[in-house]
């Protein structure tokens, strides 16, 4: 069932927290705690209608992909949303000069795409919210329909980034699933998404829809296997943390550089077990490392080295 992995975040004496088990067919969450009591303040779901996910009068999408109402319920198939996964299981970033914090989801379960046709939101996504209520400023999917396991909870980090010669208050954030992206800190509008590492799955993502192109044959189905598929479910980059230098104005990502093969199988939910349905085999990448650190320039989305 559920655990917890993910590092708290203290907000003007609130407790900010996420639940793991994407795997396992939980329902992803994120909740703000008393920092005296322990008393839970307020909830807020990542998958289901727009009053468990706190979606309200003030929150504004900025793509029409990611519009709409109970989008977090209707685009999965019947009730699957309830096993969601979604899950906020690592980094929540803080900006108070927006007075939003930013917390991003996991894969939406089942591994098997084919189970859960729609994009199921807000799977591989990251949400803005405001850390008092819980409710949602904006929000944007980095991967629709994800499966190939890219969950989006990497750190993001707040600061002005220069972008096509203006100063913005940025978002930036390396993705599992390879892109590098910068977005607008306010309102989730993409600035830059480029490739950091060796990424097939997709050739780009449009900045005028926020939604990444799909190369052809990528996408797993059940009953064949995908080859070559990169990143693995490791990502380009997954947990280990990025920083950002002040001094540089450049963003420093510890890179993985692996492929796989993807098997969807049918899978069968049961309370606390593995909720899954996949076959992996993964393999190097083009190049003669498993790894490597990069300096990523967040405002042109390219590498400095």
């Amino acid at each position: 069932g559920e655990t917890m992995t993910m590092a708290p975040l203290i907000i003007n004496g609130k407790v900010l927290v996420g639940n793991s088990g994407a795997e396992l067919g939980v329902r992803g969450w994120v909740q703000a705690l008393d920092l005296k009591t322990g008393v839970s303040l307020w909830k807020a779901y990542n998958t289901g209608p727009d009053v468990d996910v706190k979606i309200g009068a003030n929150f504004h999408a900025f793509y029409a992909k990611d519009q709409g109402v109970d989008l977090g319920a209707t685009s999965w198939p019947g009730t699957l949303w309830q096993q969601g996964g979604s899950t906020s299981w690592g980094w929540f970033t803080y900006d108070p000069t927006l007075s939003l914090f930013y917390h991003g989801t996991a894969n939406p379960g089942v591994w098997n795409p084919d189970m859960r046709k729609g994009e199921n939101k807000w799977g591989a996504s990251v949400i803005a919210r405001n850390p008092d209520t819980g409710e949602a400023a904006w929000a944007y999917q980095f991967t629709p329909h994800d499966g190939w396991d890219y969950d989006a909870i990497s750190e993001s980090i707040v600061g002005d980034v220069m972008v096509d010669g203006v100063k913005r208050r940025a978002l930036m954030h390396v993705d599992k699933n390879g892109f590098g992206y910068t977005l607008d800190a306010a309102t989730g509008e993409v600035l830059v998404a480029e490739k950091v590492g060796h990424t097939t799955w997709a050739k780009k993502v449009d900045k005028r829809t926020g939604a990444p192109s799909v190369e052809f044959g990528m996408r797993p189905h059940e009953g064949k296997t995908t080859h070559n598929v990169c990143p693995t479910p490791l990502g380009v980059k997954e947990v280990s943390p990025t920083a950002f230098s002040l001094a540089t104005g450049l963003q420093y990502v510890p890179a993985i550089n692996f492929c796989n093969k993807i098997e969807p199988l049918k899978a069968i939910y049961i309370a606390g077990t593995p909720f899954m349905g996949v076959n992996l085999g993964f393999s190097d990448a083009p190049g003669d490392f498993m790894g490597e650190l990069v300096a990523w320039d967040a405002g042109k989305g390219k590498r400095a080295w």
